[in-house]
């Protein structure tokens, strides 16, 4: 959960320690989390950036946690800071576009592709040409009728490749669309999620680019680029790896069953569907809706998780179910995508 603020896993498992704890050492730190003392150490000066600790009042060699109510608000502003900023960087991509193709054929840099059965074709063809990576910018609103929703092919992720889907909240908010995004991340895709995008994009390898010429309301383009190397296609990836720094990991993870020695309490495929939706930031309505269940018996569960979790607030829930591995998509650490 602490990835949306930039710390990793290994600096959570510090933290929830420190919750759960009188103050501590980094040799204690390190006993109870099985870290080295040194990346305890670093866990310690992040956390320390950032506010969420501080050193022991009584003068010795421990630390404590802050309340996180205290500085998390300033921290999610920082981020929402860094999201403006973002799409300040697609503005600056627009006029990018304008100045690249002043004085030079626009042929050779970009393709125009218009109307929907041609869109659709164009897009299959180019990615059938990926080797390497697809990246996915996915974002409603969609051709009816047709396939073409930014998701990569399950052949690609079969064949070793890597792929990576932003999805926009909404994109995910769409019970019809939940048992595809569920085989999608079995079969390899690495997910994450924001509030809002401002575009839909593909990017295959780092040879060509698919963007849509406009996106009015709940109309789907009539119109996309498919742009091929050049500054704009740089920009473009520039623009996807921002955006990607600062998503929430999607993961669905209902059907993994409990890792060897897991302890007494281990969440049931369902609270772990429940577990990944929340932390896609989808509201009780939506996963309620998803998961076909009445809002009374989703409150119930998500009560039950709490309490033995110790949790008194969502987000408390979320920090230490991730910190248990609870919110993980059972993939063991080495066939991971590096990204």
């Amino acid at each position: 959960m602490l990835e949306v603020i930039g710390l990793d896993a290994e600096v959570e498992q510090v933290y929830e320690v420190l919750l759960n704890s009188r103050p501590a050492t980094v040799d204690e730190l390190a006993a109870a989390t099985g870290l080295a003392p040194s990346t305890v150490r670093t866990a310690l000066r992040a956390l320390s950036d950032r506010g969420l600790v501080n050193a022991a009042p009584d003068g010795s060699a421990g630390y404590v946690a802050v309340d996180p109510a205290l500085v998390l608000d300033m921290l999610l502003l920082r981020r929402e800071e860094e999201l403006r900023k973002a799409r300040v960087l697609a503005a600056e991509i627009s006029e990018r576009f304008r100045q690249a193709v002043a004085g030079r054929d626009p042929a050779e840099m970009v393709e125009v592709v218009t109307g929907t059965e041609t869109i659709v074709e164009r897009y299959d063809q180019v990615l059938r040409t990926a080797r390497r990576e697809l990246r996915f910018l996915n974002k409603p609103p969609y051709h009816p009728g047709y396939q073409f929703r930014h998701e990569p092919d399950a052949e690609f992720l079969r064949g070793g490749g890597v792929a990576r889907v932003l999805y926009e909240t909404a994109a995910v908010d769409d019970p019809h669309r939940l048992p595809a995004l569920e085989a999608s991340l079995a079969a390899g895709e690495r997910a994450r999620v924001l509030p809002g995008l401002p575009t839909k994009l593909v990017l295959v390898d780092d040879r060509a680019g698919i963007v849509p010429l406009r996106i009015t309301g709940n109309i789907p383009s009539g119109s996309y680029l498919i742009v091929h190397r050049s500054a704009l296609l740089d920009a473009l990836g520039a623009l996807f790896e921002t955006l990607w720094g600062i998503a929430l990991p999607l993961t669905l993870g209902g059907g993994v069953p409990p890792p060897a020695g897991a302890g007494p309490g281990w969440p049931d495929p369902l609270e772990r569907r429940i577990l990944g939706l929340m932390n896609a930031g989808l509201r009780d309505e939506a996963i309620a809706r998803h998961l076909n269940l009445s809002h009374r018996t989703l409150q119930r569960r998500i009560r039950g998780i709490m309490e033995r979790l110790d949790a008194h607030t969502r987000y408390q829930l979320g920090a230490r179910a991730a910190a248990r591995g609870w919110a993980e998509d059972g993939r063991s650490a080495s066939t991971r995508s590096p990204y």
